[in-house]
């Protein structure tokens, strides 16, 4: 049944070892350890390859500052599991196939609802330390120091993944720009705890 597996889709065989691999690896780093696609390494010194690539060489969005070069999942963004998304309903094909005669119009109502949630459900969103964020803007006041990421970006559906959503854009519009080059960092140190998620 369609509707029982939108809950349970990480539990689907495209998510077991022998297929795609976990669709959240249970570790602090977040990479894909097991199965037929363990350690997937991410394209090195990528800039040979692409023009575009993270501030660590790799074969990454320019404003996804990861520097670990492994494929990755993590089912959480800024702490928020699947950031309120779920997978494309009965409901989401019904609604839009109401009111319309024309398979275009169709695929168009669903063009992100069919693939859009699965990035944000799989991809997550992590590594944000709210203290120093809030620290270093100083326009803000001591109310919005205490003020938590979680609270400022609110709890609706997909509110979190609009910061990452947002940096694309902004980044893709020429209005924000990260740094070029970062030095590699040693990957055996995990990241701390502390800003996880």
């Amino acid at each position: 049944d369609y509707t029982l597996d939108i809950d349970a889709y990480a539990e689907s065989l495209i998510f077991s070892e022998d297929w795609f691999g976990a669709s959240s690896p249970n570790n602090s780093a977040h990479i894909l350890n097991a199965g037929r696609f363990a350690y997937t390494p991410i394209l090195t010194k990528a800039d040979s390859f692409s023009k575009i690539t993270n501030p660590y060489g790799l074969l990454r969005s320019p404003w996804n500052t990861n520097p670990k070069p492994f494929l990755m999942r993590y089912n959480k963004i800024l702490g928020r599991k699947h950031d309120g998304y779920t997978l494309t309903s009965c409901y989401d094909f019904k609604s839009a196939l109401t009111g319309t005669n024309s398979l275009a119009t169709f695929i168009s109502k669903l063009n992100g609802k069919l693939h859009g949630p699965i990035h944000i459900m799989i991809g997550g969103h992590w590594w944000f330390n709210n203290n120093t964020a809030n620290s270093s803007h100083e326009a803000w006041n001591k109310t919005d120091e205490s003020t938590s990421v979680a609270d400022w970006l609110g709890s609706s559906t997909g509110a979190r993944s609009r910061a990452l959503l947002a940096s694309k854009f902004l980044w893709r519009q020429g209005y924000i720009r990260c740094p070029s080059t970062c030095s590699l960092p040693t990957f055996l140190e995990e990241a701390d705890d502390s800003t996880n998620d």
